[in-house]
């Protein structure tokens, strides 16, 4: 298991990368050398759906390296967060860069439907009360997004983890 916050700004040099497109030479590296040690599977612990996406050629070439196939599919833990286009814009705006937080819910359907063509399975997180700024309306835009995605793509392999939101600085006083 490959354990990173997001696998695919690996190698990546944010100063000179533009609109932080992943580096697919360093980790099409990356993983070639894992598996060259003669490990049988190897997955990638977390990835953004924006940086799987960003390459048409990314997800399709690590899948090859890496060996992906029915029978070893690569499960990889990507932040869904909310479907809220506010929150996203106003709390995680990096997570789908290169992409505009207005096209959020493109790069969530997309990024599935990519991810599952290439037999990778998406583990979501979802966010409940969002820095305690998450109003119904934000609630109500998230299960439509989940509800658009299971009636477009009938077929997608994911799965929907709800957490509840805690201020880091509450975890200091336990």
């Amino acid at each position: 298991m490959d354990s990173s916050d997001d696998i695919f700004v690996y190698g990546m040099d944010p100063r000179t990368a533009k609109g932080m497109e992943p580096n697919r030479e360093a980790l099409e590296e990356l993983f070639t050398a894992i598996m060259s040690t003669g490990v049988e599977h190897t997955k990638p612990t977390h990835g953004t759906l924006a940086g799987a996406i960003a390459d048409e050629k990314l997800l399709p070439n690590l899948s090859r390296i890496m060996k992906a196939g029915p029978d070893n599919m690569i499960g990889v833990q990507a932040g869904f967060e909310t479907g809220s286009l506010r929150l996203i814009g106003k709390y995680a705006d990096r997570k789908l860069a290169p992409y505009d937080p207005s096209e959020w819910h493109w790069v969530v359907k997309e990024g599935v439907k990519s991810m599952n063509e290439n037999y990778w399975i998406p583990a979501f997180t979802l966010i409940m009360g969002l820095d305690n700024d998450e109003t119904p309306e934000d609630s109500w835009e998230t299960i439509r997004l989940l509800s658009e995605l299971e009636h477009e793509q009938p077929d997608s392999m994911f799965t929907a983890t709800a957490l509840n939101f805690v201020p880091i600085g509450l975890l200091g006083k336990f």
